[in-house]
């Protein structure tokens, strides 16, 4: 079962996505207190909406997501697994 933070993570990234159905969001408890999550854009086509103009879509679920995972005493680390795809792009 998925964290309700990485729900909210999934959620927020598939409105920005160009294929929605092709995003896949994973998370990792390394240890107590950490939570990892990683975004798998699945498509070139949605790196670039993911991370939006000077990565400032990724930085806004990055940011609600910090303040969400404060209240419960928990650190969150997002990334977002682009360089598969950024052959593609040069």
């Amino acid at each position: 079962m998925n964290h309700p933070l990485t729900m909210v993570v999934e959620g927020l990234v598939r409105l920005n996505a160009v294929e929605e159905d092709r995003v896949t969001v994973t998370e990792r408890r390394p240890r107590p207190g950490r939570l990892d999550i990683d975004i798998d854009p699945g498509v070139t086509e949605n790196v670039g909406p993911i991370i939006g103009y000077k990565g400032e879509n990724i930085e806004r679920v990055r940011d609600l997501v910090r303040a969400l995972a404060l209240e419960r005493a928990l650190y969150v680390r997002i990334k977002v697994l682009a360089d598969a795809y950024a052959h593609a792009r040069a």
